[in-house]
């Protein structure tokens, strides 16, 4: 699976938000509020900015959950200074100020980039691939990737599995799914050590913490 820095190392290279294209922003937003939420595609077509809550630490993002049918809120936090680049509610609210001054019927910071109407589902996972691609994730990777990397990421983190169910909304169970893909990332690591030519044997068996034998 590939790591969520791969995405924060592109857009700290990147500029501010203020001078990035309306395209590009949209697309860093939806990067950033899946990574730090792990919000399906689905939840934020049905954002609702005018029924969210702004904070000075967070915003709290209202929308319809697929685990729930009342409405719910997902927060998304605001990082630190050094972090300012990579903060999703400085997206957020970059995005959503230009929206407002153009389109002030618009309920969502997530339009269309070119006929400037809502955005679908659809619409969002073909911008996440577009944004994937741009920030240098290989392309056999599709955009419900995103989600795992950053339960992955989590897991490798020493998150507690429970708390990582519970904030991507993934099992009652809480670690059966979290435990699925750890065993997935072992599985590649396994794989790639299998298949790797000769001369890259003892790369393959560092990378997996396999001892070397003589």
């Amino acid at each position: 699976m590939w790591s969520p820095t791969v995405v924060f190392d592109f857009y700290n290279s990147r500029p501010n938000n203020m001078d990035l294209s309306f395209y590009e922003l949209t697309v860093k937003c939806i990067l950033l509020c899946v990574l730090f939420t792990a919000y399906s595609f689905h939840e934020l077509e049905q954002l609702s900015m005018s029924k969210s809550i702004f904070n000075n630490d967070a915003i709290r993002l209202h929308t319809h959950l697929k685990t729930s049918i009342p409405p719910s809120y997902l927060t998304i936090p605001f990082l630190g200074d050094a972090d300012e680049k990579i903060c999703p509610v400085r997206a957020v609210n970059c995005l959503w100020e230009r929206v407002r001054r153009t389109y002030e019927s618009r309920d969502t910071f997530l339009l269309n980039t070119t006929h400037h109407t809502p955005l679908k589902t659809s619409g969002i996972r073909k911008l996440v691939k577009l944004g994937m691609t741009q920030v240098g994730i290989p392309q056999e990777f599709r955009p419900y990737t995103i989600k795992h990397a950053a339960i992955s990421a989590l897991i490798l983190k020493g998150v507690p599995e429970v708390l990582i169910a519970r904030h991507a909304r993934l099992s009652p169970t809480a670690h059966t799914p979290t435990r699925s893909y750890l065993k997935a990332i072992l599985a590649s690591d396994m794989d790639h050590a299998l298949v790797a030519p000769r001369q890259e044997d003892q790369t393959a068996l560092v990378a997996c913490n396999c001892p070397s034998t003589a």
